[in-house]
């Protein structure tokens, strides 16, 4: 519907919200790093982003904490504000979401004279020389 980012971003900061009051009380840290990306609005662009304004978004809330229990909450908070969602707002899971670890690609360039590489299969190993 109308102003469907704006909705998002603002169902999402609420969840955010509730989630650090909740850490804040029992003493644990705040998250390492939040990430809310609203898909439909061009919000990976940044200052590029030249859409107009959309009448139907996607959000993805990614975060990271050095506890479980800490994204735990934030899905839960998610879920829970969601009862009170604007209308239209529809979620994709077909279950609760639950945290899990962050897998990241970290690619490097390495002189290949500072490698030893070796070949290992079934038969034994062998040096492997790259061209």
């Amino acid at each position: 519907g109308r102003r469907a980012a704006d909705k998002a971003r603002i169902f999402a900061e609420e969840a955010l919200a509730r989630t650090r009051a909740k850490l804040l009380a029992m003493g644990a840290p705040d998250f390492d790093d939040v990430a809310v990306d609203i898909i439909g609005e061009e919000s990976f662009w940044g200052a590029h982003a030249t859409a107009s304004p959309s009448r139907e978004v996607a959000l993805k809330v990614a975060c990271r904490h050095q506890d479980a229990r800490a994204v735990g909450l934030l899905l839960r908070e998610l879920s829970g504000v969601a009862l009170g969602a604007p209308a239209g707002m529809a979620f994709f899971a077909g279950a609760r979401a639950k945290p899990s670890p962050v897998i990241r690609l970290f690619s490097t360039l390495v002189d290949k004279t500072l490698l030893n590489l070796k070949l290992i299969d079934q038969a034994g190993q062998t040096d492997f020389e790259p061209p």
